[in-house]
C-alpha cells in the first residue's frame, strides 16, 4: 500500500505531471505571443495578425502574417461579386484593432438613386480589341496578360 502512494506500478502519476506541463507549457507559449503582439502593435501601422488555416510546430507552419493571400484576401468561385478578407488584427497609427471574417460584395455608390446607401454593380470593361484580335486562343491570353502588366506597373 505504500508502493501504491507513491505511484509505483502506475501510470497514473505519470500523466497528470505530463498533461500539467502541457497546460503550462501552453499558457507560456500564449503570453509570449500576447506580449509580442502587444510590443509589434505599439505606436506603428500594419497587419499584425491573420487567422490562417496553417498549423504545426515550425516556424513556417505559422500563417500568422501572409498565408493564402495578404490578409488572407481571397476569392469566392461561386460568386463573381463577391471579394472575401479573412479575420486579421492590424494597427494603424498606434490603435489596434480585430476584424471579423469580412466578404465583401463588388459593388459601387448608385449614381441613380439618392436613398442613403444605395448601390449598383460595378460595370466590367470589355476585352480591349487588341486581345480579341491577337488571333489563337494563347495569343489572346499572352495579350491580356501584358494588358495586366500594363495596368499593374501603369504603363499606359
Amino acid at each position: 500500500s505504500s508502493d501504491k502512494w507513491r505511484g509505483i506500478g502506475s501510470t497514473e502519476p505519470v500523466q497528470e505531471v505530463s498533461a500539467t506541463i502541457g497546460h503550462v507549457a501552453r499558457a507560456l507559449m500564449l503570453k509570449q505571443f500576447s506580449d509580442e503582439q502587444r510590443i509589434r502593435s505599439d505606436g506603428d501601422s500594419g497587419i499584425s495578425n491573420v487567422k490562417q488555416l496553417y498549423d504545426g510546430n515550425n516556424a513556417y507552419d505559422d500563417g500568422t502574417y501572409f498565408g493564402d493571400g495578404t490578409a488572407a484576401i481571397h476569392d469566392h468561385a461561386e460568386n463573381l461579386l463577391v471579394v472575401g478578407m479573412g479575420q486579421f488584427q492590424a494597427v494603424l497609427n498606434g490603435v489596434e484593432f480585430t476584424t471579423r471574417h469580412n466578404d465583401y460584395n463588388l459593388v459601387m455608390p448608385s449614381l441613380d438613386s439618392s436613398e442613403y446607401g444605395a448601390t449598383e454593380e460595378i460595370e466590367y470593361p470589355d476585352v480591349p480589341d487588341e486581345v480579341l484580335n491577337a488571333g489563337s486562343v494563347s495569343s489572346q491570353i499572352e495579350e491580356m496578360q501584358k494588358w495586366f502588366k500594363a495596368f499593374k506597373d501603369q504603363d499606359k
